[in-house]
C-alpha cells in the first residue's frame, strides 16, 4: 500500500535556504527545467519490490514502515511467515529504506497494522482465513531482540562511516531569532561551515566539535523578539482560538443550541517537550553528488522529500535509510537534524555525525 506525500508534507518541511554556488545554480536551473516537463505514466520509476524469495530458502520482505520499539519488523516478519507457511526465522525484514522499499507513509497514528500488514499479506499470497492462522495472533519473541539485549543492535546515533567526522550546530537563544553576527574562527582539524543563518562545524571528535560551537557561541550577536512567558500561552492561543464552525459532521454551534443540558470546563496541561531514549540523530555522507543520510525519523519518504528541497535534488539523488531508532513520539517527523548534517558534510567533504 503506496503513499505519496500530500501537499501538507511538503509544507512540513523546514525553512532552510542554503545558497548557492554559480556551478549549484546552473545544475538546479537545469533540474528546474527538468521538473516543470510532465512525465508520462510509462516513465515513471516502477514501485520497489514487496516481497523476494531467495535461493536458500529464505524471504526478505520490504516495507517504509520504521522500528521504533513498537514491534513492526516482528509482525511483518509473522504476516510473511503466517501466509506464506515458513518460520519466522526465515523471513528476513527490510524497513525504511527509500532506495528499496515501497512507499508506506509516516510511520505513525498506529497504521502500520491496518494498513501496512494487509498489504504485505496480499503480496505474500493471502489473506489465510483467520481460523487457520499459527503465527499471527500468536505471542513471538521480537525478531531482533538478541541484537539489543547484546549491545549489537546499532541505533541511527551508532552509525559509523568512513572518515566519519561529529558536527555541531549553533543554536539560537530563543525560537526565530535571527544571527547577526559571528565571530571568525579558524582552527586546526575543524571545518567551520557559514550559511546565511546556519552555523556550523565538523571535527574529529563530538567534544572539538562542541568546544567549537561554544567558543563561537560567546561572542555571536542575535536579534531577538519579545516571546510569551508559559503562563501566558494559554490565554493567547484562547485569545486566538476560532469559533466552531459547520465541517463534515454538521453545524457544532447549532447543535450546542439545541442541547438540553450543557457542561463547561477548562482544562490546562503544560507544554511538554519532546524526550525520547535516543535523541534526534543522523549520518550524512555525499558521494559523486548522491546524499545518504541515516537517521532516526518517523517520516523516511518525507525527509527524503526535504532533502530534496532543501538541496534542490532529483528524486534518485538522495536516500534515507532508518535504523530501527530509539523512540520518536510524534517528535521525529520532520528533518531538522539530516538536513544540518548533510550541510556540513557537504563542505566538510565527509561523512558527518550529528
Amino acid at each position: 500500500m503506496n503513499h505519496e506525500p500530500d501537499r501538507k508534507e511538503l509544507r512540513e518541511a523546514p525553512p532552510y535556504q542554503f545558497t548557492l554556488d554559480r556551478r549549484e545554480f546552473l545544475e538546479v536551473a537545469g533540474l528546474v527545467i527538468c521538473l516543470s516537463t510532465a512525465v508520462a505514466p510509462a516513465q515513471e520509476a516502477a514501485a520497489p519490490a514487496r516481497l523476494r524469495r531467495n535461493e536458500d530458502g529464505t524471504v526478505t520482505v520490504f516495507a517504509g514502515k520504521v522500528e521504533f520499539g513498537q514491534g513492526a519488523r516482528t509482525e511483518i516478519a509473522m504476516a510473511v511467515a503466517e501466509e506464506l507457511g515458513v518460520p519466522i526465522e526465515k523471513v528476513s525484514v527490510v524497513l525504511a529504506d527509500t532506495d528499496l522499499c515501497p512507499n508506506d507513509g509516516i510511520t505513525a497514528g498506529s497504521r502500520t497494522t491496518p494498513s501496512t500488514i494487509p498489504a504485505v499479506r496480499k503480496a505474500a499470497g493471502g489473506p489465510k482465513a483467520l481460523a487457520d492462522w499459527k503465527v499471527l495472533g500468536k505471542a513471538q519473541k521480537p525478531v531482533h531482540a538478541k541484537a539489543i539485549v547484546t549491545g549489537k543492535h546499532v541505533y541511527p546515533s551508532d552509525v559509523k562511516r568512513p572518515g566519519m567526522l561529529y558536527g555541531s550546530v549553533l543554536r539560537a537563544p530563543v525560537y526565530n531569532a535571527r544571527l547577526a553576527s559571528a565571530p571568525e574562527e579558524k582552527i586546526d582539524g575543524v571545518t567551520i561551515v557559514r550559511d546565511n543563518n546556519f552555523v556550523a562545524c565538523a571535527a574529529k571528535t563530538s567534544f572539538a566539535a562542541r568546544q567549537t560551537i561554544a567558543s563561537i557561541a560567546a561572542k555571536a550577536k542575535w536579534e531577538t523578539s519579545p516571546h510569551p512567558s508559559h503562563s501566558e500561552v494559554f490565554d493567547i492561543l484562547k485569545s486566538t482560538a476560532k469559533e466552531p464552525r459547520v465541517n463534515a459532521r454538521g453545524d457544532v454551534v447549532a447543535a450546542l443550541a439545541r442541547a438540553e443540558k450543557k457542561i463547561k470546563t477548562t482544562y490546562r496541561v503544560p507544554f511538554i517537550q519532546h524526550a525520547p531514549m535516543e535523541p534526534r540523530a543522523a549520518v550524512a555522507e555525499w558521494s559523486d553528488g548522491t546524499l545518504t543520510v541515516w537517521t532516526g525519523t518517523q517520516n523516511p519518504f518525507g525527509v527524503k522529500q526535504q532533502l530534496q528541497q532543501a538541496f534542490r535534488l532529483a528524486p534518485e539523488k538522495v536516500r534515507v535509510i532508518v535504523p530501527d531508532s530509539g523512540g520518536g513520539f510524534g517528535g521525529k517527523h520532520t528533518g531538522e537534524v539530516a538536513i544540518e548534517a548533510a550541510r556540513i558534510a557537504k563542505d566538510a567533504g565527509k561523512p558527518v555525525h550529528l
